[in-house]
Protein backbone atom coordinates (compact mmCIF):
# COMPACT_ATOMS: atom_id res chain seq x y z
CA UNK A 1 0.00 0.00 0.00
CA UNK A 2 1.87 3.48 -1.07
CA UNK A 3 1.46 6.20 0.96
CA UNK A 4 -1.56 8.00 -0.67
CA UNK A 5 -3.47 5.18 0.11
CA UNK A 6 -2.79 4.88 3.86
CA UNK A 7 -5.43 5.49 5.95
CA UNK A 8 -5.45 9.63 7.29
CA UNK A 9 -5.95 8.69 10.57
CA UNK A 10 -5.17 6.94 13.49
CA UNK A 11 -6.19 3.22 13.48
CA UNK A 12 -7.17 1.20 16.67
CA UNK A 13 -6.40 -2.31 17.30
CA UNK A 14 -8.91 -3.75 19.13
CA UNK A 15 -8.27 -7.48 20.85
CA UNK A 16 -11.42 -8.94 22.30
CA UNK A 17 -11.61 -12.18 24.83
CA UNK A 18 -14.32 -14.64 24.33
CA UNK A 19 -15.71 -17.28 26.87
CA UNK A 20 -12.75 -19.35 26.09
CA UNK A 21 -10.30 -17.12 27.16
CA UNK A 22 -8.76 -16.47 22.90
CA UNK A 23 -8.34 -13.66 21.37
CA UNK A 24 -9.28 -11.68 18.33
CA UNK A 25 -7.25 -9.38 17.14
CA UNK A 26 -8.10 -6.99 14.48
CA UNK A 27 -7.57 -3.34 12.82
CA UNK A 28 -10.07 -0.93 12.34
CA UNK A 29 -9.11 1.55 9.70
CA UNK A 30 -12.23 2.34 7.50
CA UNK A 31 -12.53 6.16 6.27
CA UNK A 32 -10.42 8.25 4.44
CA UNK A 33 -6.73 7.87 2.57
CA UNK A 34 -4.37 10.11 2.80
CA UNK A 35 -5.09 11.67 -1.05
CA UNK A 36 -9.05 11.36 0.16
CA UNK A 37 -8.41 13.55 3.16
CA UNK A 38 -5.98 16.13 1.68
CA UNK A 39 -7.79 16.77 -1.14
CA UNK A 40 -11.00 17.48 0.69
CA UNK A 41 -9.11 19.80 2.64
CA UNK A 42 -7.53 21.79 -0.31
CA UNK A 43 -11.59 21.82 -1.22
CA UNK A 44 -12.72 23.33 1.28
CA UNK A 45 -10.07 26.02 1.05
CA UNK A 46 -10.76 26.77 -1.76
CA UNK A 47 -14.77 26.85 -1.73
CA UNK A 48 -14.56 29.00 1.79
CA UNK A 49 -13.95 32.33 -0.74
CA UNK A 50 -16.84 31.12 -2.80
CA UNK A 51 -20.18 32.64 -2.44
CA UNK A 52 -21.71 30.35 -5.35
CA UNK A 53 -20.56 27.67 -7.99
CA UNK A 54 -21.80 26.57 -10.70
CA UNK A 55 -21.47 22.42 -11.41
CA UNK A 56 -18.38 23.47 -14.17
CA UNK A 57 -16.71 25.58 -11.72
CA UNK A 58 -16.76 22.51 -8.92
CA UNK A 59 -15.49 19.96 -11.06
CA UNK A 60 -12.47 22.49 -11.92
CA UNK A 61 -12.01 23.15 -8.33
CA UNK A 62 -12.09 19.26 -7.29
CA UNK A 63 -10.04 18.63 -10.19
CA UNK A 64 -7.63 21.10 -9.05
CA UNK A 65 -8.02 19.90 -5.47
CA UNK A 66 -6.74 16.41 -6.30
CA UNK A 67 -3.80 17.51 -8.13
CA UNK A 68 -2.71 19.68 -4.98
CA UNK A 69 -3.62 16.52 -2.86
CA UNK A 70 -0.76 14.39 -5.09
CA UNK A 71 1.67 17.46 -4.72
CA UNK A 72 1.52 17.15 -1.55
CA UNK A 73 1.97 13.93 -1.12
CA UNK A 74 4.92 13.79 -4.02
CA UNK A 75 6.42 16.55 -1.90
CA UNK A 76 6.53 14.13 1.44
CA UNK A 77 7.77 11.33 -0.13
CA UNK A 78 10.76 13.15 -1.41
CA UNK A 79 11.70 14.38 2.10
CA UNK A 80 11.70 10.82 3.64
Amino acid sequence: MNNADMPAMAFEEITERNGSGSVTKFRNHKGLTKREHFAAMAMQGFLSSWAECDAVVLDDIASDAVGMADALLKALEQES
